[in-house]
């Protein structure tokens, strides 16, 4: 379930925002890797504020994407 619904969200952004779309969701993928990452190493796991936190991440970076192009 979690592969169709990641292919379909490309399918999704690439249709409607072309390539930009597509790098748009590598970003948000990028930034929700490093921040769990971030996340294990400093506290052990993951908890409600911290995917709350990696969620503005997402829309921060995706924002300046938007921004720089």
């Amino acid at each position: 379930a979690l592969v169709r619904a990641t292919i379909m969200t490309a399918l999704f952004a690439v249709a409607f925002l072309g390539v930009d779309g597509l790098l748009a969701l590598v970003l948000a993928a990028a930034v929700s890797r490093l921040s769990g990452r971030y996340y294990q190493r400093k506290i052990g796991g993951i908890t409600g504020d911290t995917l709350g936190a990696t969620n503005v991440l997402c829309e921060v970076a995706m924002l300046m994407l938007v921004a720089a192009g």
